[in-house]
């Protein structure tokens, strides 16, 4: 395979020096490619800022199958696949990172949080709003035990799921990857990470 300024990537028979198949969709130079363990995808950057993963299939009409864009801040020089290895690693980094967020939120998102609470004042305030003093300090203490009650529920179902990690402790090697990830280096002087069926 190359790659050209003239923003097409072609694949050639290596034998004969044929062209099999001319890959277009970049609107810039293309600047870097490469190619998973199977052969069965391609991913390349270009001068434009954009990712391009494709199916190599060279006899599909649609070979593009994601974009990824304006993530970077300048020309993407280098792009590559994340080897196996690598690819378990940071699944694992990312199903540890879910498991963090459940546990801190209790499998709230933050903005789900807020919006919890933001209910929870509004009710409060609406309720307290036709209490006599002695039916406000009524409902306080009966608030304030239903939140001892939840963190005593969240408690013991943390120290649950700790037990059962602890027994189901897996390795690195034993992570099924469910995705493809790609690695790109620009001159805006970061690396980043992508998903590449999802092209986050």
């Amino acid at each position: 395979m190359s790659a050209s300024w003239d923003k097409t990537i072609m694949v050639w028979e290596v034998s004969t020096g044929f062209l099999l198949k001319t890959f277009k969709g970049h609107e810039n130079w293309v600047l870097g490619i490469d190619i998973n363990e199977a052969g069965t995808r391609m991913v390349s950057s270009s001068k434009g800022r954009e990712i391009i993963y494709w199916d190599t299939n060279i006899k599909s009409d649609k070979n593009i199958l994601n974009i990824f864009e304006e993530e970077h801040e300048n020309m993407i020089d280098v792009v590559i696949f994340a080897p196996l290895k690598t690819a378990k690693t940071i699944t694992k980094a990312r199903m540890d990172q879910d498991t963090e967020v459940d546990e801190q939120t209790g499998g709230t998102t933050p903005a789900e949080e807020t919006k919890q609470e933001e209910e929870e004042n509004k009710g409060e305030k609406e309720t307290n709003e036709g209490m006599t003093e002695i039916e406000k300090r009524s409902e306080e203490l009966r608030k304030a035990r239903e939140r001892v009650a939840q963190l005593k529920k969240r408690t013991g179902r943390k120290t649950k799921e700790a037990n059962e990690e602890e027994k189901k402790e897996e390795s690195v090697d034993d992570i099924e990857v469910k995705d493809e990830f790609v690695a790109s280096g620009s001159r805006d002087k970061r690396i980043k990470i992508w998903s590449a069926k999802k092209g986050t």
